[in-house]
Formats: C-alpha cells, structure tokens, sequence
C-alpha cells in the first residue's frame, strides 16, 4: 500500500525547542499500534487450530466469504483494522519533525530497532512532488524532517 504524505504535513507549526518534541508522541503511537498488531497476529496458530481450513478462506476485511467462520471473519476484520492502525502510525511517525536533539536522537535509535525487526512496510507519495512516479521509503521523509530539524536546531 502506497500512503501520501504532504510537505506540509512534514513541518510543525510550534518554534523548535518547545518543551514537549512532538515526536516522543509519534514514536508511542508507532510502538503502541505495532504491539496491538502483533499480539493479535500471535492468536493466528490458536484461531487457525480451533476453526476448520474451509471455514477460514478469507484472508481480508474487503473481500468476506460469507460461510466462514465468524470468529475468522472477526480476526480478519480485526487484523485489517490494526494493520491501518499500524500503517496510520507510520506514516505520522514519518510527517513529524523532531523539535529537539533528544527528539532526533530517539527517532534515528527507533528507526534503526524496526529495521532489524519488521521494517518500515509502506512506500508514500509526496502531494508536491507531481513528478513522482513510484512511492518513497519511510527513510526519504523521516530524513528530510530530520534535516530539516537539525538546521534549525544548529541555527
């Protein structure tokens, strides 16, 4: 799935050194909606073993088979929901500048613990860039806010 971002969703409107970096709230949200999708993700070998193969066809809150099972359906649904949870996370975890250096700090140290687990998952369009063709990494946003965070934090 490809999200979009804005540029200007990628500037905060608070002066940088505020006392609270708006990042700190992003990184909780991201690691809050990871845990949420992955302790349900957990339950899948549990639901599978209780719920009979032909009762469990579907594989997609968009695309329900009727006669499965409705703790399946339920799952599905369920699982869809925490993915664009997840996926809503990110892409904020991607439009916020941090305000601080500690705030830069904890964004770099974060990124780095996620690419050795699952990764960032999506690819974003930029709305201003309408020469774009393909999605960008996660990295191409986060990096420009963080550039964008340590001129200002430099000036």
């Amino acid at each position: 799935m490809n999200m979009v971002v804005s540029a200007a969703a990628l500037s905060v409107s608070t002066p940088l050194g505020m006392e609270v970096d708006p990042i700190f709230a992003a990184l909780d949200a991201h690691k809050r909606a990871v845990a949420a999708y992955n302790a349900l993700v957990q339950q899948e070998d549990s639901i599978e073993k209780a719920i009979p193969p032909e009762k469990r066809r579907t594989h997609s809150a968009e695309e329900i088979i009727e006669n499965d099972d409705p703790r399946w359906i339920s799952y599905q649904r369920n699982l869809d929901r925490l993915a664009d949870a997840e996926i809503e996370a990110e892409c904020q975890l991607a439009s916020v500048v941090p305000t601080s250096l500690n705030g830069v700090i904890a964004l770099l140290e974060y990124s780095v613990e996620v690419e050795k687990g699952i990764g960032f998952r999506q690819s974003y369009f930029d709305l201003e860039d309408d020469k774009q063709k393909i999605g960008r990494s996660w990295y191409y946003f986060a990096n420009r806010n963080l550039i964008q965070s340590l001129k200002e934090l430099a000036a």
